[in-house]
This record gives structure tokens, sequence and C-alpha cells, in this order.
């Protein structure tokens, strides 16, 4: 994107969100995106896994995956938060894999 062009914080969530449930482990996501006053959106991110993933894995693999595709689509954010959480698979709400 070039200075000065803005992105809606639900085009950021929208954008996110399919790459966070693309990771095999994650059983359900949730993602929260927010301005800031500085270049780049602040963006959390939780998913559920299962309690016997490992957590630390997949916490470095989701992020580093929404890290490089919002750089090869040129969205830029300056603060990722990624949260993982583990849950039982029968609370989750999307899908059971």
């Amino acid at each position: 994107m070039q200075r000065g062009t803005y992105i809606t914080r639900s085009a950021v969530e929208s954008e996110v969100a399919p790459v966070v449930e693309q990771e095999p482990e994650v059983l359900q996501s949730n993602v929260k995106a927010k301005a800031q006053r500085r270049p780049g959106a602040k963006v959390d991110v939780r998913a559920s896994v299962r309690p016997e993933e490992d957590t630390q894995s997949v916490k470095s693999e989701v992020q580093n995956r929404v890290q490089r595709y919002l750089a090869e689509a040129g969205i830029p954010v300056s603060n990722l938060k990624v949260r993982v959480l583990e849950s039982d698979p029968r609370q989750t709400k999307t899908r059971v894999k």
C-alpha cells in the first residue's frame, strides 16, 4: 500500500482470518484489528487448539504465516499478537478435524 492509504479494520480481519484457519491444528480463530496513530495496524489473533497440541509451535507457525501473507498483500501491520488457547473440540463452533 502507498503512504497515506488506509484500509478498514474489517478488511484486515477478513484477510487474516482465512490465513489463520489454514493451519491444520487450529480449530477456531478470532481476529481483531485496531488502527494506530503510527503506520500499520494492531492485530490480535486468538486461535483455539486441542489440549494435546504443542501451543508454542502452533503460535510461531501462525505468526509466521500471517506475517508472510500480509507482507505479500502489502497490508502494513506494526503489532501482531497471537494467543493460542487450548479448548475442547466439542466446544468449538467452526469445525472439528
